[in-house]
């Protein structure tokens, strides 16, 4: 029964399809192709910002990166989590 109700659901046409793209190729088309992204270091008031920010929403990186227009919150996300990770590497 429950293989009949698979199937069922597997049969779909093609124009009902969501679309089969991974979050992987769904990044890298948001973060690597988007010319609107900002590409480098930050400047210090966006630091200021992104720890101001992640004192109210957490890790919220989407609606942190909300707050700082270019930027995503790959982008957000990277420099708060870079020193715990090269502490790990330590260890």
């Amino acid at each position: 029964m429950k293989a009949t109700l698979y199937w069922k659901s597997m049969m779909v046409r093609p124009e009902e399809q969501t679309p089969r793209w991974t979050t992987k190729e769904e990044d890298q088309r948001n973060n690597d192709l988007d010319p609107n992204v900002q590409r480098g270091n930050f400047s210090q008031e966006e630091d200021d910002a992104i720890i101001c920010f992640q004192s109210l929403y957490g890790n919220s990186w989407e609606s942190i990166a909300a707050h700082l227009p270019g930027r995503t919150d790959n982008d957000v996300k990277k420099p708060l989590l870079q020193p715990f990770e090269e502490a790990a590497l330590e260890k």
